[in-house]
C-alpha cells in the first residue's frame, strides 16, 4: 500500500474514532442526566449562597455517591475533546507532510535530471578530452610495433635509407628515434633529423610520413609504406607512394608534422569560406530588405535633406543593369526620409571610379553628417570610397537622364556608383 493510500485510510479511521467517542460521551451524559442535573443545580445554589444546610448535605452525599459516574463522564468528554483536536492537528500535519513530500519528490526529480545532464556533459567532455588528447598526443611506436616492423622488413636486409624531418619539430625527431630502432640493424639508417628544409608536399606542408623511393627501389619503398602504415604494424599515417619516378639518392623517409583531423577540417572550412566569398564578390551588388531598413533608420533624423544618386556608364549592359539595381535599392531606402534624385550618366568618357563614391561638403552642416551616416551603413554592404569634398568640375558626361535637375543645382550629398570592384580574396 502506498503512503497516500495509508494516509487516506488513517484519516477515515480518525473520523470514526471521533464519532464513536462522541457517542460514548453523549451516552454517559444521557445515562446520568438526572443526578448530573441535580448536582449542577445544587452547585449553582451553593455558588450563589442560596443553599440551606439540608441542601448542602444532600449535595455532598449525591456528589460522593455519583463520583464514579461524574469522573467517567468527565473523562470520556475530555477524551472526546482531545481526540477532536488531535484529529485537526494530525490533519494539518498530514497536509504539511504531503506538501513537503511533494516538494522533496520534485526536487529529487530535478536533481536526478540535473545529475543525468551533468553525466551526459561529463561523458561528452570526456569524449572530447580523449579526442583532444588523441590529437595532441605524440606519435609513438611501442616495442611490439617496432618488432613487427623489423620482422616485416627482414627480407630486405642491408638496404640504406635517409630519414629526415623539419627543423625544430621535436615530436617528429622523437618519432625518428623510434623508427630507427624499428629498422636497425636490418636496414642501415642515416639520421638527418632537421634537414628537411624546403621539402614540401605537392599540396603544401607535409603532414604524416612520405616515402621517396630511390631509382629501382619502388618495391622496397612499398614494403616500408606497408610496414609503417599497416594497422597491425606501425599504424602511422603514411602517404601512398608517388606515381612519378624516384630520386637518385637512397630512399628517403620524410617525417612531416603530425597530421590532425582538426587541421584538415579547418583547412576545408577555410576553402569553402573562400569559395563562398569569391562567389558573393562576383555577384551583383544589392541591398537586402534588412540593409534597406538599416539605411533608412540611419538617415531618419535628416528628414527633408536632398541627395542625388548617379550611376556612371559601365562597359556592358549587364554591368549597367547591376549599377542601376544598386541605385534603385539605395533610392528606395533613402526616399522614405530624404528627397532623392536618381540619374544615369550616359555617353561618358572613361571614369576611373571603382565602388560607391560619397561626396559631401566639408563643414558641420547636417548634409555632412548625413553623408557620414550613409557611408557608414553602405560600407558594411558594398565597397565604398570615403567622403571627399565635391569636385569643382562637372561630371564628365554629355547627358544626364533619369529625372529633372533641381533649380538650385545638384544636392549637397552625392552618391556616385561606379564599377563593381574586382574581388580580392583575403
Amino acid at each position: 500500500m502506498s503512503i497516500e493510500s495509508s494516509e487516506r485510510a488513517l484519516d477515515i479511521l480518525r473520523v470514526w474514532l471521533v464519532v464513536f467517542t462522541s457517542g460514548v460521551a453523549f451516552g454517559l451524559v444521557l445515562e446520568y442526566k438526572t443526578p448530573l442535573l441535580l448536582i449542577f443545580k445544587g452547585l449553582i445554589k451553593l455558588i450563589r449562597f442560596k443553599a440551606n444546610p439540608v441542601e448542602r448535605c444532600a449535595l455532598r452525599k449525591m456528589c460522593w455517591h455519583f463520583l464514579g459516574a461524574l469522573l467517567v463522564t468527565g473523562g470520556v468528554l475530555g477524551e472526546f475533546w482531545i481526540e477532536y483536536k488531535q484529529y485537526g492537528a494530525e490533519s494539518e500535519l498530514t497536509r504539511a507532510s504531503a506538501a513537503a513530500r511533494d516538494k522533496l519528490n520534485s526536487e529529487t526529480a530535478a536533481a536526478r535530471d540535473a545529475a543525468g545532464k551533468a553525466i551526459e556533459r561529463a561523458a561528452k567532455a570526456n569524449g572530447e578530452t580523449a579526442e583532444l588528447l588523441k590529437i595532441v598526443a605524440p606519435r609513438d611506436l611501442s616495442e611490439a610495433q617496432q618488432n613487427s616492423i623489423r620482422a616485416a622488413l627482414s627480407r630486405v636486409k642491408g638496404k640504406l635509407v635517409f630519414i629526415r624531418s623539419y627543423p625544430g619539430d621535436a615530436e617528429a625527431a622523437r618519432l625518428i628515434v623510434e623508427i630507427k630502432n624499428s629498422l636497425e640493424p636490418v636496414i642501415h639508417v642515416e639520421d638527418r633529423t632537421g634537414e628537411m628544409i624546403g621539402e614540401m608536399a605537392p599540396s603544401g606542408f607535409l603532414y604524416g610520413i612520405r616515402i621517396v623511393p630511390a631509382q629501382n627501389e619502388r618495391p622496397f619503398a612499398e614494403m616500408l609504406i606497408r610496414a609503417l602504415g599497416d594497422k597491425d604494424k606501425g599504424n602511422l599515417a603514411v602517404e601512398p607512394i608517388s606515381s612519378f619516378g624516384g630520386g637518385i639518392s637512397p630512399t628517403d623517409i620524410e617525417v612531416g608534422t603530425k597530421p590532425a583531423t582538426g587541421v584538415q577540417m579547418s583547412a576545408q572550412r577555410t576553402l569553402e569560406t573562400d569559395i563562398a566569398t569569391f562567389k558573393s564578390a562576383l555577384g551583383p551588388r544589392r541591398l537586402s530588405e534588412k540593409d534597406k531598413q538599416r539605411l533608412s533608420d540611419a538617415v531618419a533624423k535628416y528628414s527633408g535633406l536632398s541627395v542625388d544618386i548617379f550611376v556612371l556608364q559601365q562597359a556592358d549592359r549587364p554591368s549597367i543593369d547591376e549599377g542601376l539595381l544598386l541605385s534603385h535599392d539605395i533610392r528606395d531606402a533613402l526616399s522614405k526620409r530624404m528627397n532623392v534624385g536618381e540619374y544615369f550618366a550616359h555617353d561618358c568618357q572613361d571614369w576611373p571610379l571603382v565602388g560607391v563614391f560619397v561626396e559631401a561638403i566639408q563643414d558641420l552642416s547636417p548634409d555632412r553628417f548625413a553623408a557620414g551616416d550613409i557611408l557608414g551603413t553602405l560600407k558594411s554592404v558594398v565597397s565604398t570610397v570615403p567622403i571627399i569634398p565635391p569636385l569643382d568640375a562637372k561630371l564628365p558626361c554629355n547627358a544626364i537622364s533619369g529625372g529633372p535637375i533641381r533649380p538650385d543645382g545638384w544636392a549637397n550629398i552625392r552618391i556616385i556608383i561606379g564599377k563593381r570592384p574586382t574581388p580580392i580574396l583575403p
